[in-house]
């Protein structure tokens, strides 16, 4: 079984909601509310039917008039029902009692029914009762109702409404839910709300125009709302919708002064701040002072006297002072009078930065401009990227300027990027480059203005395609290419290769195991190891083939891998001349060669051919053997680390030339000693 109940606010409900008819003859409606309950009393929360019947009787007799609701919502135990059709009004309300049952589901009527009583009679009137109906109500001590004929009010300061409560502890006091069909002014003073459903909750001299429906002002002084769906929570001479021809809507400030939103249509709002302005769709202004938002979808969080424009959307400006947005989703975070041109252009801050083109950043700074579409700037002063910059970038320092695109300078003092394309300057003093592909690492006074060129250290002039120049700037005096293809090094005092104290123009040092030099065409080699050799040979594919050295300590090998001799050659020697040393002054303990002929005859002349392991001219050869030799002139004769011997073949000249004297002797002896004879005979 359900229970129901009528809530003491019910009869004063009804009393307001009836009095607003005046036509006996249109059709009705009386607004209806009450509490729905289970056998223990606990509310209910459920869809319900629920029939309504009005008798002439409080109890039995036959019903005036029915209304079924089938569908009722019920939450937390209240229900609202508008019980309507009262097509015959002057019949059913003809002014005598009437007692209103209800009957919820399949349920019997819930006994009391509840008498409406004279309030009906309203529906038979041409004029509001209500002061009639207020007046025949019970009385409180301190003089009741009063009805001064425009206005009916409790007679004394001293009584007290209670709605739904037996003793109301405020002046008003209610218990349930409160509906209001029309304008309210809480409180305050001097304000005016002439628009539909408008609320003014206190404050002074605020208005809600009569344009104005279902508008709020909190409060505060001298707001004003001129437009639908508007609030102004409080603040001072704030005003929604008073200037300009469209007819906003659904548009708020928070607080602050003199701010205003104008010029718009729908969802604009400033939260607090002085004399900002929103005139765009769904813009905001956070606060700040003199911001203004004019674009659709744009937003100035705060700051002093920054603005975006009214021709671009979406766009942003985080704070700072002066700064200017007329592009479509660009972004200023902050700094002083910063700029954006370009739709889709970012700076992040610093002051009086610019972003021209389309997608350009500046990240901070001062005075930078970036004009070349996704270009960047990352800070510094004074940096620019041309309109031909596309997709260049400088990271910082001061005074640099990139024309070409794809650019970089990452920083230094006053280096300039010319016309090419992917060049880099990564930093230093009045560099230059024009080249495509070119490079300045730093340095000052470089020029790289050949194509994949790079110059470095100071005064290098890398002019010609393909080149590389390092100078070390000698005398101040420029070092540049002559032509393509070039590797310049200018070092005054040399260059060194794994050491710090060149001795030379070039010194190279290196661990003694590893290659310290190597030198190739594709065919021909030339390799230094310093505790080897330098090696000259020949590529073969993959086959390595020596052909001469020049050892660590002094000795030349051809066709030698390990040379004993200063040289020590594999084969054979071809030369015009060849004069060794025999200055007396440099000889000592000289002694002439005795039995030289003997010498001579003890020795042997062959010819023979090598073995193959032997480079040397093919076929017959004309020599001595070094074991036979050494056996009567040891002097003459060599043996390496190997066993091998060789023999000083110019050193037999001496012998010979003994051999000859003593047989010149031998044939003058001989040739007396015959004409001696002959003389005889």
């Amino acid at each position: 079984m359900l229970r129901y109940s009528i809530p003491t606010a019910l009869a004063i409900t009804i009393i307001v909601l009836l009095t607003g008819s005046v036509a006996a003859q249109s059709s009705r409606a009386m607004s209806f509310q009450g509490r729905l309950t289970d056998d223990s009393g606990a509310p209910l929360s459920d869809t319900v039917s629920l029939t309504f019947r009005l008798y002439d009787t409080e109890t039995e007799g036959t019903a005036v008039w029915t209304q079924v609701h089938p569908e009722v919502g019920v939450t937390n135990g209240l229900f609202h029902v508008m019980l309507s059709e009262f097509t015959d009004a002057a019949s059913v309300f003809d002014g005598t009692s009437k007692w209103l049952s209800i009957q919820v589901e399949s349920d019997p009527e819930i006994s009391p029914r509840s008498q409406i009583g004279t309030v009906a009679y309203a529906y038979r009137s041409t004029m509001s009762d209500t002061a009639t109906y207020a007046l025949a109500s019970p009385t409180g001590t301190a003089g009741g109702w009063t009805d001064d004929a425009t206005t009916v009010r409790l007679a004394s300061a001293g009584d007290s409404i209670g709605i739904g409560v037996t003793d109301p502890s405020e002046q008003v006091e209610m218990s349930g839910n409160l509906r209001v069909g029309g304008k309210i002014i809480a409180g305050g003073t001097l304000n005016d709300c002439s628009g539909d459903l408008g609320f003014i909750g206190g404050g002074d001299s605020c208005i809600i125009t009569g344009d104005a429906t279902y508008s709020t002002v909190s409060g505060g002084r001298r707001n004003v709302i001129n437009a639908d769906y508007s609030m102004i929570g409080g603040g001072w001479e704030n005003d929604i919708g008073l200037w300009g021809a469209n007819e906003p809507a659904g548009n708020g400030i928070a607080s602050g002064i003199n701010n205003s939103v104008q010029y718009c249509d729908s969802g604009a709002f400033i939260g607090g701040g002085q004399e900002n302005m929103v005139q765009g769709d769904w813009a905001i202004v956070g606060g700040g002072r003199k911001n203004r938002s004019e674009g659709d979808y744009c937003t100035v969080a705060g700051g002093f006297d920054n603005r975006v424009t009214f021709t671009d959307n979406f766009s942003t400006i985080g704070g700072g002072d002066s700064s200017y947005v007329s592009a479509t989703c660009a972004t200023i975070g902050g700094g002083h009078r910063n700029n954006i041109s370009g739709d889709y252009g970012t700076v992040g801050g610093g002051e009086l930065n610019l972003a021209q083109r389309s997608h350009a950043t500046v990240a901070g700074g001062r005075s930078n401009n970036v004009i070349g579409t996704f270009g960047f700037i990352g800070g510094g002063d004074d940096n620019a990227i041309h309109g031909e910059g596309h997709w260049s970038a400088i990271a910082g320092g001061l005074d640099n300027f990139a024309y070409g695109p794809y650019a970089f300078v990452g920083g230094g003092y006053s280096n300039y990027v010319g016309t090419g394309e992917y060049t880099t300057i990564a930093g230093g003093y009045e560099n230059q480059s024009y080249g495509s592909y070119s490079t300045v690492p730093g340095g000052a006074y470089n020029h790289a203005d050949g194509n994949y060129s790079f110059a470095a250290g100071s005064y290098a002039r890398a002019d010609h395609n393909h080149s590389f120049v390092w100078s070390d700037g000698y005398n101040l005096s420029t070092f540049e290419t002559t032509g393509s293809y070039q590797f310049l090094i200018r070092a005054h005092n040399g260059v060194g290769i794994n050491g710090n104290t060149p001795m030379g123009a070039l010194d190279i040092t290196q661990d003694p195991d590893q290659v310290c030099l190597h030198f190739s065409n594709g065919s021909r080699d030339i390799t230094w190891m310093p505790t080897h050799a330098l090696q000259f040979g020949q590529w073969n594919d993959t086959t390595w083939t020596e052909r001469m050295r020049i050892s660590s300590d002094g000795y030349v090998g051809i066709g030698v891998t390990n040379p004993t001799y200063r040289l020590d050659c594999s084969g054979s020697i071809r030369c015009v001349s060849v004069n060794e040393t025999s200055d007396g002054r440099y000889k000592h303990s000289v002694s002439q060669i005795d039995n030289a002929l003997e010498t001579v005859e003890s020795m042997r002349g062959v010819t023979f051919e090598w073995n193959d392991e032997i480079e040397a001219k093919p076929g017959r050869q004309v020599g001595v053997i070094a074991q036979e030799v050494e056996e009567v002139l040891p002097e003459v004769v060599s043996t390496d680390a190997e066993g091998i011997k060789s023999v000083d073949y110019s050193k037999l000249t001496a012998v010979l030339i003994e051999a000859v004297k003593e047989l010149k002797a031998e044939n003058e002896d001989l040739r007396d000693r015959v004409n001696k004879l002959e003389s005889e005979m």
